[in-house]
């Protein structure tokens, strides 16, 4: 199978290739397939980018369009990671006002239970 590498503006270097995601694990179908969903970009330090293409975009390589898809696999990126930290920073804020998660199965529940006992809610 052909590898293909690509030196982006900024001097990373990605190793590039279109996959399909199967039970969250990205396989490799090699470079410009028709029936890829995504293409792959991964750093020498592994770290991986996805790109999801659209219903009719074309699979080719040119060097434009793989700095596109890296800019908006990096903007995905730091959109789901801002997400997650604001996720973080409800779950801790809701931990230090002494409210148990909404979880309603296992120990939460149970958890849970116990505070609106101490309130008089039950």
């Amino acid at each position: 199978m052909v590898r293909v590498y690509f030196t982006a503006a900024d001097g990373t270097t990605y190793r590039v290739y279109d996959a399909q995601l199967v039970a969250g694990r990205y396989y490799d179908l090699g470079p410009c397939a028709l029936n890829a969903v995504y293409r792959v970009f991964i750093t020498e330090e592994r770290k991986k980018l996805a790109y999801a293409f659209k219903r009719d975009e074309a699979r080719t390589i040119r060097n434009h369009d793989l700095e596109r898809q890296i800019g908006v696999a990096r903007e995905k990126r730091q959109l789901l990671l801002a997400e997650q930290r604001a996720r973080d920073a409800r779950r801790a804020d809701a931990s230090s006002h002494g409210l148990p998660g909404k979880s309603t199965s296992g120990p939460a529940r149970y958890e849970r239970r116990e505070w609106e006992k101490e309130r008089g809610r039950c």
